[in-house]
């Protein structure tokens, strides 16, 4: 109306900033909207800061958010904190059958103000179906990377490689590798587990299926959409960078191709995601999210694993990181207005 009466016709429009400086809404109400599972950046940019979006149909990505996302310029190939509170997360999709394999990613965990910062630092695939040489791969990944969380999808079996993972087994080298405690077993595996110390209790196990499958699509869309989720530039990108620079000219091609792996998996995710229709759908009564390939033969491993590693760190993690933070605040809060009143 008031484009066309704007003689009659006025609209104001604010952001949440303006009742938060008047005291009508707190900083902490914020914080717990975007620490959410299903906190929404498009949503709340249409409710609190009175900002247009689009809604998510059809496509899952675009070429344009791919390029939002891909930033991270330097992969990692072991631990290298550079930030208080960082920690490092494996996640894997398990290999179901002869012609598929295991994708692993590697996120390094970043806490910021409202929700963490899950950056892809390296990706890899394990070229077996054995879950003994699997397991073996992913102990020493974890090692490597001194993870706090090795995530992985326990659907179908999938679920067997909690055993390969709980027991020492030894690797073709003949090195013992320890077994690892596992966070959260299922009720009727309880008995079978071996426990194993605090530090070294660091497996998380994911089903996908059902309305489990939907929350972890839910969790998944908005933090990427919020811009919590980053990965490793294009290979393309990172050749640019690195032929002029001498130490990579002078190495081996072995060394180089090496170095190249990270970003040549990460493109392949890429493919994956922007091979993936979204929608919503009703099922049971209740709205689920739902994503599919629209070309079957472009698997969607990376996604899972990534989509894996995400959900468990969110509800193992961050949910209880901000509850507590929140906690912090209001009693900082408390005291200092009983101090000033």
């Amino acid at each position: 109306m008031t484009a066309i009466d704007p003689d009659n016709y006025m609209c104001i429009v604010m952001s949440y900033q303006v009742p938060l400086m008047h005291g009508l809404i707190d900083q902490m109400t914020i914080r717990e909207l975007k620490s959410q599972p299903t906190y929404d950046a498009e949503s709340f940019a249409r409710e609190y800061e009175s900002k247009w979006s689009g809604a998510m149909k059809g496509a899952a990505f675009s070429y344009e958010i791919m390029q939002k996302v891909r930033k991270i310029q330097r992969a990692e190939y072991k631990a290298m904190k550079t930030e208080k509170g960082e920690f490092y997360v494996l996640a894997v999709d398990m290999a179901k059958d002869g012609s598929a394999k295991t994708a692993a990613v590697v996120l390094k965990v970043r806490p910021r103000e409202f929700n963490y910062l899950y950056q892809v630092v390296n990706a890899f695939p394990i070229d077996s179906t054995d879950y003994s040489t699997v397991a073996n791969e992913l102990k020493k990944a974890a090692t490597t990377y001194e993870v706090s969380m090795l995530v992985y999808d326990a659907t179908g079996v999938g679920a067997s490689i909690r055993d390969w993972l709980n027991k020492d087994t030894v690797d073709i080298s003949g090195e013992l590798l320890p077994g690892l405690g596992i966070i959260n077993p299922p009720e009727n595996a309880k008995k079978d587990i071996i426990k194993r110390s605090p530090k070294s209790t660091i497996c998380f196990e994911v089903k996908s299926s059902g309305v489990l499958a939907s929350e972890i699509n839910y969790i998944f869309f908005s933090r990427l959409k919020s811009g919590a989720v980053k990965m490793l530039v294009t290979t393309n990108d990172i050749i640019n960078k690195l032929k002029d620079t001498k130490s990579f000219a002078l190495s081996s091609n072995e060394k180089q191709k090496k170095m190249l792996r990270p970003y040549q998996f990460t493109d392949i995710m890429q493919e994956e995601l922007l091979n993936l229709d979204v929608a919503e759908i009703s099922e049971n009564g209740s709205t689920v999210l739902r994503v599919k390939r629209r070309n079957t033969s472009i698997q969607k491993d990376f996604f899972s694993a990534l989509s894996y590693g995400i959900y468990a760190v969110h509800k193992e993690n961050e949910l209880g990181y901000y509850k507590r933070k929140d906690g912090r605040n209001r009693k900082a809060f408390f005291l200092m207005s009983k101090t000033t009143g």
